[in-house]
């Protein structure tokens, strides 16, 4: 700014002479016009036209000594300096613009960088945890069925023991109040061979029995039905139980191994999600440092 406001009185000094002239003809033109104009109010036609020549004549002396002046300061190697430096200053404020601007871009982009890397690793973390979540409702799943499987199987066994020991219970054998061979063998003619054969309707329809004997059979098998409540097997044989775990572990094992996969799938897009915001940094800070640099 000093060296500016230096050129300006340079000029000023070189230049003083050329600019009280303009000063006394722009003065004069000034009072030629006055005159003039005095003259035609006062219809002095015939000297304003003289005037208004001058005047006119004055005007173009006038255009063509600003012009020159004009040229001449624009030549001086103090003008041709400031206006260098005028374009240099304008030039450097652009860039000082630009550099701010790149500055704050990197800024925000430095932050920006940061919440996309928090959304990215909050996702993951949370697609991990549902995962993790499902897998134990799978694994109950598991437990459930395994509950289910021993306690079904353990019921068709006692079933099947129950059945084959009402079958094993033959009426011919059989110590029954009121009921002798004769009647026995007339059971065995209407198809009730066995224990499991009996009910109040199949004996009640054999001939001779009453309600007396019918009830007498028929609590005869109860008693063979308590008898097998008593010794029906309380649990699975060992292979079967064994064959049952082992198939269900086997499901828990592969939870197991998918809850590691799933571990270790995390961990490493974890640590990519990490790199990657990590490359960003570097290359916007990189973009940072030399937008500073610029302003040193």
């Amino acid at each position: 700014m000093a060296r500016v406001v230096g050129v300006r009185h340079t000029f000023l000094d070189e230049f003083d002479s050329e600019r009280r002239t303009i000063i006394i003809i722009a003065i004069i033109e000034i009072a030629i016009l006055i005159v003039s104009a005095i003259l035609v109010i006062f219809n002095w036609e015939s000297l304003s036209l003289v005037i208004f020549t001058f005047a006119g004549i004055a005007i173009l002396i006038l255009l063509i000594s600003i012009n020159f002046l004009n040229r001449r300061y624009s030549k001086l190697p103090v003008v041709m300096e400031k206006k260098i430096l005028l374009a240099q200053s304008s030039a450097l404020n652009k860039v000082i613009r630009l550099t701010k601007s790149a500055i704050r871009k990197s800024l925000k982009n430095r932050e920006k960088i940061k919440g996309q890397e928090k959304s990215k690793l909050q996702k993951q973390r949370s697609a991990h945890d549902k995962f993790l979540a499902n897998l134990e409702i799978v694994r109950d799943g598991i437990s459930a069925s395994e509950r289910q499987e021993l306690e079904t199987t353990l019921d068709r066994i006692q079933d099947e023991y129950f059945i084959k020991g009402l079958r094993l219970n033959v009426v011919r054998d059989a110590q029954i109040s009121g009921v002798g061979t004769k009647m026995k063998s007339r059971l065995e003619r209407s198809g009730i061979h066995d224990a499991g054969d009996v009910t109040v309707a199949s004996v009640s329809a054999v001939k001779g029995f009453g309600e007396s004997k019918t009830l007498s059979v028929v609590e005869w098998r109860r008693s063979v039905e308590r008898m097998l409540n008593t010794t029906k097997p309380l649990e699975l044989p060992l292979d079967v139980e064994r064959s049952i775990r082992q198939r269900h572990k086997l499901q828990r094992d592969q939870t197991i191994v998918d809850e590691q996969k799933a571990t270790y799938q995390l961990e490493q897009d974890l640590r990519s999600i990490a790199q990657k915001a990590i490359n960003r940094h570097a290359q916007n800070d990189t973009i940072e440092v030399r937008a500073r640099e610029k302003l040193e």
